[in-house]
Order: C-alpha cells, then structure tokens, then sequence
C-alpha cells in the first residue's frame, strides 16, 4: 500500500502585458489550463482577477488543486510536460512578453477546509489570502488558535463561506509559512 494522497495547492501570479490582457486569458483558458489539468494529480484549477492593487500581488491568480502522495514526483511529471508544451509552441514562452510571473510553482500542503453552515458547496466568487508566520515557540498553539477561533470566527461574517488552511512546502520569496484563503461570495464585497 502506497503513501496517502495529500492535497496540495500550487498557487500562480501573473501580470500580463496590459495591451494584450485579452490575448493571455485567451492563451491561458484554452492553452495552459487544459495543458496543466492533463498533468498527473491536477485535479482543479481557478483563476481569479484582484479586485484591486494590494501589498504587491499580481492581477491574476491561478490556484491549481494537486492530489498527490508524492509531490516531488508530481511536480517532476508537471515539468517534463511543460517541457513538451515549450516545444510545441503552447506554453507562455512561446508568447514573448504576453505576462511576467511574480509568483510561480509555490506549493501549499493543505491542513484543513472549513465551509460555514448553510452555505451551499461551489466555489467562492472572491478570495482572500491571509499569508501568516508564528513564534515557532508557540507554533502548536497558533494552530490550535487558527482552527478553533480565527476559522470559526471568519465564517460567521456574512459572505465567508469557506476557508482552507494550508502550510507552504518550503520558505521563498518571503512569503509566509501558513496561508488562509477564505472564500467570499457577494455582491458587495466593500461590505463584506
């Protein structure tokens, strides 16, 4: 019996060139997403447009969902298939200059998912990501606190109907060790 599946999040930002804005949500529905879905332990994939200019984050967020109890394996496998997409003139090389990425292939391991009570189940139409460290003195209790209070309490507000907690696989760019991303479904998401 092999290991268990873990769920995974790797989390991609770009900005694209902003006169061809049209021409990479074209490249990246139809191209890249259905390109990555074929990759082994892709399960999902979301992209999302920021409501706004904030702490440095790019326009457009892809969040690709990964079943995997091998990640390094998976990840491998995702390469090599990117490799192919280079040759075959589908990935965003192949487009000089369509977008930059600010943020790519950063892995989450996934800690939990919480929906609130009385939500439907769907995805959320906004996102909010809470990138956060700890006192790794206190870590234990910082999680015990995320799970039974800071969780609990978010999904009490009106438009919070989800959150996931997740771990970053290994430090880069700065980023925080624990990401929360609540999802947020409204229609007046200032109010929210």
């Amino acid at each position: 019996m092999g290991a268990p599946l873990q769920r995974w999040v790797n989390l991609v930002e770009n900005n694209p060139d902003p006169a061809r804005v049209a021409q990479f949500n074209d490249w990246y529905d139809n191209l890249h997403l259905p390109d990555a879905l074929r990759s082994p332990g892709f399960v999902r994939a979301r992209r999302y447009e920021r409501a706004g200019f904030h702490d440095g984050r790019a326009q457009f967020l892809a969040a690709y969902e990964i079943d995997s109890a091998d990640i390094e394996e998976t990840m491998r496998q995702r390469r090599a298939m990117r490799e192919e997409e280079v040759k075959k003139g589908r990935a965003s090389t192949s487009f000089p200059n369509l977008s930059f990425s600010l943020w790519r292939d950063v892995l989450w391991q996934q800690l939990s998912q919480h929906r609130a009570p009385g939500n439907a189940a769907g995805a959320g139409r906004w996102l909010s990501l809470v990138e956060s460290n700890c006192d790794p003195l206190r870590e234990a209790e910082y999680v015990d606190w995320c799970e039974a209070v800071q969780v609990p309490a978010a999904l009490r507000v009106p438009g919070y109907v989800a959150a996931r907690r997740l771990r970053i696989r290994e430090f880069r760019d700065g980023r925080g060790k624990y990401l929360t991303i609540h999802e947020i479904e409204t229609d007046d998401l200032d109010a929210t």
